[in-house]
């Protein structure tokens, strides 16, 4: 958007950031814009590169801006930097797992009908089986249901 408003053709961001590390200040990109870049020059470096972009790339279409009709600070002669020389050390997006087979198990498997489900009164309670066998076996003392009593 810089060069949109001085009215110059586009600066490739990879040339700009990787000049701005030659010349001693960090610049990275901005997550959630593609077209900015974060830096800790001040704004004097980054007119001066703008001004020395235009003079190598002139607008054809508009004269220039006042602002950029302005003397260079920086040091002559001038080299962009096409390659970013301050390579990070890359750092694995996702861990390597602690051990190995390592991560969510299979789900428990078991017959659904024949667990025992605990009633609020402490009988045993087979799932599947009607009430009536199992108020007859909560009073006869928990035994199976259907078996006599002595």
């Amino acid at each position: 958007a810089l060069c949109k408003g001085l009215k110059l053709p586009p600066l490739p961001l990879r040339q700009f950031r990787a000049t701005l590390a030659a010349l001693g200040y960090r610049a990275s990109h901005f997550h959630r814009e593609p077209e900015a870049v974060k830096t800790d020059a001040p704004n004097a470096v980054v007119y001066d590169l703008m001004r020395i972009w235009a003079e190598e790339h002139p607008s054809k279409k508009s004269p220039l801006p006042e602002i950029l009709k302005k003397e260079v600070s920086l040091k002559r002669p001038f080299q962009w930097s096409t390659a970013e020389d301050t390579q990070k050390s890359r750092v694995a997006r996702f861990l390597p797992n602690p051990e190995k087979n390592w991560g969510p198990k299979p789900r428990a498997r078991g017959a659904a009908k024949e667990a025992a489900v605990v009633a609020a009164d402490g009988a045993c309670n087979i799932a599947g089986s009607d009430s009536q066998d199992a108020a007859a076996a909560a009073e006869t003392g928990g035994g199976e249901s259907g078996a006599a009593s002595p």
